[in-house]
């Protein structure tokens, strides 16, 4: 059992999956895949979360057709889009799903994803009755005037709302 903190490093070797045949992208990363044995050169250009959209250009291309599959996260609207090489394609993508396109790629060939983000609420799986405020994926916080929230000795790390509720300010 590891500290979890080499699991980080690890979020790199899911920006990108293949099954040997057909690719799928899972995360949105400013990166690079150079997938040798099908002859495909992806780059992705992003500034995620400061902005929600992801550009990929194919820099090599495989002589026949393949497919990618673009993940289209749960907490996108139903106002996302693909474009291929600029023209919006007529299929919409679902919230949570893939967005798969099939063809010959060429190099040059460019995908825009477009994911608008939303504010929501999820609650907590162990207990419903809090909520997090999320823009998109992002979770919100608020600040608390310093020095008002009262934190125990017995742990420093933090307050036992269970035990001592505070008062949270009006949003």
């Amino acid at each position: 059992n590891g500290s979890a903190s080499e699991e980080y490093n690890k979020l790199t070797d899911t920006i990108y999956y293949n099954d040997g045949r057909d690719l799928w992208v899972n995360l949105f990363i400013d990166s690079r895949l150079d997938w040798k044995e099908r002859g495909l050169q992806l780059v992705q250009h992003t500034r995620f979360p400061d902005e929600a959209h992801s550009r990929f250009v194919v820099e090599q291309a495989p002589a026949e057709a393949l497919a990618i599959s673009l993940r289209i996260p749960s907490w996108t609207t139903n106002n996302a889009r693909v474009l291929v090489n600029g023209r919006a394609l007529e299929a919409v993508p679902s919230p949570g799903g893939y967005f798969r396109i099939r063809r010959q790629w060429k190099k040059g060939d460019s995908i825009e994803l477009d994911m608008p983000m939303a504010l929501h609420v999820e609650a907590f799986a162990d207990n419903p009755s809090l909520q997090a405020v999320l823009y998109g994926p992002l979770v919100l916080a608020g600040q608390f005037p310093l020095g008002q929230v009262p934190v125990p000795a017995d742990k420093p790390h933090g307050p036992d709302v269970a035990h001592a509720p505070i008062a949270v300010p009006m949003l």
